[in-house]
C-alpha cells in the first residue's frame, strides 16, 4: 500500500486558510479514511463526490479548492468536469487571468508524466488487447 501512496500528496491547509476550506479538507479526509478500498485512486474521487454533497457544492469546485491546499492525485481520481476545465485551460496564454493557477499548472505537469513513473498497481491503466491471432494471420492483415 505504500508503495502505491507514495505519488499522492494529501492535502494539508495551514490553520490560518479561510474556514470554509478548513471544513471542506476536513470533510474530503473523513471521506477518505472512510472509504474501504485499496485503490486511492478511487478514494479519493468517491471523497470528493461525498464532500460535495455533503457540502452543497460542486464536485469540480472542490477538486479546486482541494488542489488549491496541496492534493495532487493522477488524474483518474478526479470528477470529468474539472479534468476537462483543467484540459482547456493549459492553452490559455501564461498572461490569462482565466488560466489555471500555479497548483493547477503543477497537476497538469504531474498527470502528463508517464504511468511507469507513478507506479500505480490497482489503476487499471489501459492495456492493449490481447490477439489470439496466428503468427501466419497476423501476417496477412498486415499492410503490403
Amino acid at each position: 500500500m505504500s508503495e502505491i501512496l507514495h505519488k499522492f500528496s494529501i492535502p494539508y491547509p495551514n490553520m490560518d486558510t479561510d474556514p470554509f476550506l478548513l471544513r471542506c479538507n476536513g470533510t474530503f479526509m473523513t471521506y477518505f479514511h472512510n472509504i474501504k478500498s485499496d485503490d486511492p485512486a478511487f478514494k479519493t474521487y468517491c471523497a470528493i463526490h461525498f464532500a460535495a454533497e455533503e457540502l452543497h457544492n460542486s464536485a469540480e469546485n472542490i477538486s479546486r479548492m482541494l488542489v488549491e491546499i496541496g492534493l495532487r492525485a493522477p488524474i483518474e481520481a478526479f470528477p470529468k468536469s474539472f479534468i476537462s476545465y483543467v484540459q482547456e485551460k493549459q492553452d490559455a496564454e501564461r498572461w490569462d487571468l482565466n488560466g489555471l493557477t500555479t497548483a493547477q499548472k503543477e497537476l497538469a505537469q504531474i498527470w502528463r508524466q508517464p504511468d511507469e513513473k507513478w507506479q500505480f498497481k490497482n489503476f487499471g491503466t489501459q492495456q492493449k488487447p490481447k490477439t489470439h491471432l496466428s503468427k501466419s494471420k497476423k501476417q496477412s492483415l498486415q499492410p503490403r
